[in-house]
Order: C-alpha cells, then sequence, then structure tokens
C-alpha cells in the first residue's frame, strides 16, 4: 500500500465552499487511495447507522430514506441517502447530505468517487462490552472525530470538551496535534491509513447519480457475438439436417434396390410382414 505519510502522496482534494480547509491529510489516505478521490467535508455529510436486514444493494438503499425521515430536518426530495458500508448482521452506515450539495460537487468533480470526510479516519475498535469509542484527528481549530460503529463529525476544538462530556466521556485513541488537555485520550502518534477499497465502497455517486460504468458497448458486443454464435449453430444444425437426410435417401434407394431383386413389386415402405 505504500508510505501514507509520504510527502509525495497525490492528496485528494476538497471542493466548493470549504477548499480552505484542506481537511484531508496525507497520512489518513494511503497512496494508492489518493488519486480519484474527492472529500466532501463531514459538516455538510451525516453518517448513521442503521439496521436494515433487507437483502439486496437496491432494496437496501430505496428503504434508507425510510428508516431515516425522523432524522433528516428537510424533504426528502431534496435529500441524497447513500450506504457507505454494510456488515454482516445487516447494519448499514448511510450517509444524508443535501441533494444541491452533492450536485455541486458533483459538477467539479464528475470523474472521482465523492466519500465523505469522515471514512478518511479508520474507525477504532468498540470498547469493553462494545462500548463506543472514538478515535480522532486535530487540525487548528478542528477536530475530526470517527467513532467505533462507523459514524463520525467534525466539531470545532473549543466545542470538544463539551461534546465529549455529553457523549459519556468515550475513550479517545488522538491522531496528529494534542486536544484539549481536560480530555482523557490516548496518543496513537499519527497513525492509521484508509485502504482504497473502503474509499471507494463509500462512493456517495449512488441511485440516479451512479456512474455509468462503460458496460454498455461490451454488452453490445457480447449480444452480438452470441447472435452471431446462435446462427452459426443452426447452420451447422441444418447442414448436419441434410446429410443426414441424403443418408437416408442413399439407404431407401439401397433398400428398394435389394427388395427388387427378392420381392419383385416390393417397396421399403411395405409392411414389414410382408
Amino acid at each position: 500500500m505504500g508510505d501514507a505519510s509520504s510527502s509525495a502522496v497525490e492528496t485528494p482534494v476538497v471542493e466548493g465552499e470549504n477548499a480552505e480547509r484542506r481537511v484531508v491529510f496525507d497520512h489518513l489516505i494511503a497512496k494508492d487511495s489518493a488519486a480519484g478521490v474527492a472529500v466532501i467535508p463531514a459538516e455538510l455529510v451525516h453518517l448513521h447507522h442503521v439496521q436494515l436486514p433487507i437483502r439486496g444493494a437496491r432494496q437496501r438503499l430505496a428503504a434508507l430514506p425510510f428508516a431515516l425521515e425522523d432524522f433528516v430536518a428537510q424533504g426528502l426530495a431534496s435529500t441524497h441517502f447513500a450506504i457507505c458500508g454494510t456488515d454482516a448482521e445487516g447494519s448499514v452506515l448511510a450517509a444524508v447530505l443535501k441533494t444541491d450539495t452533492l450536485e455541486r460537487y458533483l459538477a467539479d468533480a464528475a470523474d472521482r468517487a465523492l466519500v465523505p470526510e469522515q471514512v478518511l479516519l479508520p474507525p477504532p475498535a468498540p470498547g469493553p462490552d462494545g462500548a463506543m469509542t472514538w478515535r480522532t484527528y486535530r487540525s487548528d481549530d478542528r477536530v475530526l472525530v470517527r467513532l467505533s460503529d462507523g459514524t463520525g463529525f467534525a466539531v470545532t476544538t473549543d466545542m470538544l470538551l463539551a461534546v465529549w462530556q455529553l457523549a459519556g466521556e468515550p475513550a479517545i485513541e488522538n491522531l496528529a496535534s494534542a486536544l484539549p488537555t481536560a480530555i482523557a485520550y490516548k496518543d496513537q502518534g499519527g497513525t492509521g491509513v484508509t485502504p482504497a477499497p473502503i474509499l471507494w465502497g463509500a462512493d456517495l455517486r449512488q441511485g440516479v447519480y451512479r456512474p455509468t460504468r462503460g458496460f454498455a458497448r461490451p454488452l453490445k458486443w457480447l449480444a452480438a457475438c452470441l447472435v452471431l454464435a446462435g446462427i452459426g449453430h443452426l447452420t451447422l444444425a441444418a447442414l448436419d439436417a441434410t446429410a443426414q437426410r441424403r443418408i437416408a435417401d442413399d439407404l431407401r434407394a439401397k433398400a428398394a434396390v435389394a427388395l427388387t431383386a427378392k420381392l419383385p413389386g416390393a417397396s421399403p415402405d411395405d409392411p414389414p410382414a410382408l
């Protein structure tokens, strides 16, 4: 995967209104993951952990608006829903953002995967008995937070203490700059890399915004090949039937000659009892 802390990493850019913040950090993203990715700041995307015991990606995506309707403070018609991950129990990591926000980013990065900033920070392992834990990354006056259930958010440094206390003071694994002294945390020393499959699996371009995969032309060629193969099989079958008919006619003629010699006036069409 390569050393993500290398200065040679092609850092994906943050488009739009928060571009000046540069919320993506070199060591949070693997070198082979950077290309082809654009990041939407955490303030613009809400992540939810939802139980959806439904099979099939399309069915799950269709059910998301109804499962999250009570958590959306705007009309569903102006809201975009996407699935950023699933687990074996049917739980879904769902992203919610305004449709016009997604479209604005699409206009600037139509050929790149659009991912929530939160997924750049690998989630920590849950605590004892499944207790919620946090992983944080501070940059100046802003802290990116990823929870052990996969959700996450961004908060200003001066508000972090209050938010942490309201959450029940969960255990924190911190990357990069130090957090306020009133917060208890474990320093991880800037480790943590997000591999490419996770980023591409969190692409927000879903539903009607799903990019074309370039399958149309290969499928047309495949269909044409199948048609030609079918024609070939029919042609071979017709030739085979003609050959068999010719053999049958030859045998019939030989049988007629043999019968005439023994039974004048007999024919291969006569009953066998004759």
